[in-house]
């Protein structure tokens, strides 16, 4: 496993294989604000595609990409 598997293993405190706003607050020790997060939300979260449950929340494969564009911002 990769750092970034731990990682997102580690915020999905509900283990349903999703992020949602509320857990990625964890993300980079908390400090990203409310704001950052709706817009990384709005750029990053899946949409469910039976309008069931985790209707907005991360998948791992948004995730990857929202932690490679933090950790590549200057390019």
């Amino acid at each position: 496993m990769k750092v970034t598997d731990y990682m997102f293993l580690a915020l999905d405190k509900d283990m349903n294989g999703t992020l949602s706003k509320l857990e990625l607050k964890e993300y980079a020790d908390g400090t990203l604000t409310e704001i950052f997060i709706d817009r990384a939300f709005d750029e990053h979260a899946c949409r469910s595609k039976t309008g069931g449950g985790n209707a907005h929340e991360m998948d791992f494969e948004s995730f990857l990409d929202f932690d490679l564009t933090l950790e590549n911002k200057d390019t």
